[in-house]
């Protein structure tokens, strides 16, 4: 597990990588938002769009659980 906490602040340029997992997750999830709610994309995508949304949402739920893992290594 030590190994995971190292993994977390590993520099990514000016961030740690667990800042970046972090914005990279919330920005999943504004994207899933936005595949649901903007009409005039919904009616583009058509039957593609559910799709979609539920793949980033798989993703983000991903991003999520790992950017948990991350926080969670520096303190066990």
């Amino acid at each position: 597990m030590n190994w995971l906490a190292d993994l977390a602040y590993q520099s990514l340029g000016a961030l740690p990588m667990i800042a970046v997992i972090g914005l990279v997750t919330y920005g999943l999830f504004a994207l899933t938002a936005v595949l649901v709610t903007v009409r005039p994309l919904r009616r583009r995508l058509g039957r593609r769009g559910m799709r979609i949304h539920r793949a980033v949402a798989a993703v983000a739920f991903a991003s999520a659980t790992f950017h948990l893992l991350l926080g969670l290594s520096s303190y066990v």
